[in-house]
């Protein structure tokens, strides 16, 4: 896209926002007049966001500071922006003329129930999953990018007309070019979009009871409470036995920082475990984060186990819409942590725990339905910016979700980034896709990849190319896109990655995009 239609598309932010509130409102009116009760419950739930609540709020946040935000996020701004005003002009046009209601109320109503109410519900469902999508994206953008760079802070626990907006803000963000409203408008804004943030009280370095018993979850780095008792959590560790006080020192700052950023995270969408905070174990020599169960999930299973169920062999059970789920929610909880400014080093499916829905029926088990995922193993994680030891990994079950340039000798291998653990994620969804264990000691996999130098070259001349037929082409596209490290497939472009808005975007759009198009 040329400088000219970038320019075009960031002055266009503020009047296609204005009009999807507008339709909003013109929708509403329309609800009233044609829709009983029971008919407009879902479309009034959602035009309520979008005039008055949570999505008006951060709609109108991005309109004031549109000229401040990253010319890449823009361009997603805008796009995602125009694919709800898209859906709203659908839903306006479905109605009749407000003249109808006037002429013929009952008639009205009858016409519309049989002419136009399929249309409406094909639009609903299609903003609600726009609210999915568009929800995570702003509070990702917002809280590790936007906030970050100007110095903003969680808004004080007072009544949004309480407090001064001078007292929050650095002042680069007392500086910025706003777009019609004042500050104390834009940071009333601010607190109500804080406040629907997830809450965790206590204090971040807990004591945990020396009498706690854990075991090692089955194909996992994850312990579990003896007998999967939920009361007791999960536990990860990370080992400091003969290390030096420097590194240990490093270390707790590490595991401060990642307990942190784990505390603040919406487990239901961005798949991340509630982390209650951390503790150190100081007779064992390690730091252990601590986990909370998800509200009404159980038996939590690696998805390396799932993959390595002998059941598999007799066909799968589980719909293709469920992997397809699994996939979209891994692709998130990747964004998550690196949005937070980590790389996570270990994403393999030894590192994703799926629970059962905790609905007391066997049809919500696994193998008939695949469970909620959420991503775990952080005792290798790093600051992107931190230093690495460039250890060499040698098994060959690991070597796998490694790309060629970090399997070189320790001279030329590349320091772990962020592009690395985009190529761990395209593993992952290859395996997601087949369904098979890439690991398994028997079958094809150990022939082909067991002792290969370039394992991912071998992944993709026989098992890439079948994923079209098997997920369809905007899957394996997204695959590719991780085996390419979001490089264009000539290797010749890099992603700008100032504040980690390069690589964020990227990966929203050759990824999490094309994955969340799927229909099926």
């Amino acid at each position: 896209m040329s400088g000219f239609e970038i320019f075009g598309v960031v002055a266009a932010l503020p009047g296609i926002i204005d009009l999807c509130i507008k339709y909003g409102e013109k929708i509403e009116k329309k609800v009233k007049l044609f829709m009983t009760a029971t008919e407009h419950s879902r479309l009034q739930a959602f035009v309520l966001e979008l005039c008055t609540g949570g999505i008006n709020d951060i709609l109108l946040f991005f309109r004031s500071v549109h000229s401040q935000l990253d010319k890449a996020f823009q361009l997603v701004l805008h796009d995602s922006i125009t694919v709800l005003n898209n859906a709203l002009i659908k839903v306006y046009e479905a109605f009749p003329e407000d003249s109808f209601a006037d002429k013929a109320k009952v008639g009205a109503k009858l016409k519309f129930a049989f002419f136009d109410a399929k249309r409406i519900e094909e639009a609903v469902t299609a903003m609600e999953l726009w609210q999915d999508r568009f929800s995570k994206r702003a509070e990702i953008h917002l809280r590790y990018i936007f906030y970050p760079k100007y110095g903003i802070h969680a808004v004080p626990s007072k009544q949004a007309s309480d407090f001064d907006s001078a007292t929050l803000l650095t002042p680069a963000a007392q500086a910025m070019d706003l777009q019609d409203d004042d500050r104390q408008q834009l940071f009333n804004r601010l607190k109500r979009i804080d406040a629907s943030r997830r809450r965790v009280t206590g204090p971040l370095l807990i004591k945990e009871p020396s009498a706690t018993t854990y075991k090692q979850l089955k194909d996992s780095h994850l312990w579990v409470g003896a007998d999967k008792d939920s009361s007791l959590g999960l536990v990860e560790y990370r080992s400091y036995k003969a290390a030096d006080a420097p590194y240990v020192k490093t270390l707790q700052n590490t595991v401060r920082n990642v307990a942190t950023k784990l505390r603040e995270a919406d487990d239901s969408s961005m798949h991340i475990l509630p982390c209650r905070g951390f503790s150190d174990d100081v007779f064992e020599k390690r730091f252990v984060l601590h986990f909370s169960y998800p509200a009404k999930k159980s038996n939590p299973r690696s998805l390396r186990n799932l993959l390595a169920d002998p059941g598999n062999v007799r066909g799968k059970k589980h719909s293709l819409s469920d992997r397809l789920q699994l996939a979209q929610s891994i692709a998130t909880a990747v964004l998550y942590v690196h949005s937070c400014g980590f790389v996570h080093k270990n994403l393999r499916p030894e590192n994703i725990i799926i629970f059962d829905e905790d609905l007391g029926t066997t049809s919500s088990t696994y193998p008939y339905a695949i469970g909620q995922p959420y991503l775990v193993g952080y005792d290798g994680v790093r600051q992107e910016d931190a230093p690495t030891l460039m250890l060499e990994v040698t098994s060959w079950q690991e070597r796998i979700y490694l790309p060629a340039e970090r399997l070189k000798d320790k001279e030329h291998r590349m320091k772990f980034s962020w592009r690395h653990d985009v190529y761990s994620l395209g593993v992952v969804l290859l395996e997601i896709a087949l369904w098979e264990n890439f690991t398994s000691q028997s079958g094809p996999f150990h022939k082909a990849l067991n002792g290969a130098e370039d394992p991912g070259s071998v992944l993709r001349q026989i098992w890439l190319k079948q994923l079209p037929r098997v997920m369809g082409n905007k899957y394996a596209e997204a695959v590719t896109a991780c085996f390419d490290m979001l490089r264009s497939s000539d290797g010749g472009e890099e992603i700008e990655d100032e504040d980690g808005i390069g690589m964020g975007t990227t990966f929203i759009s050759r990824v999490l995009d094309r994955l969340e198009d799927i229909r099926l």
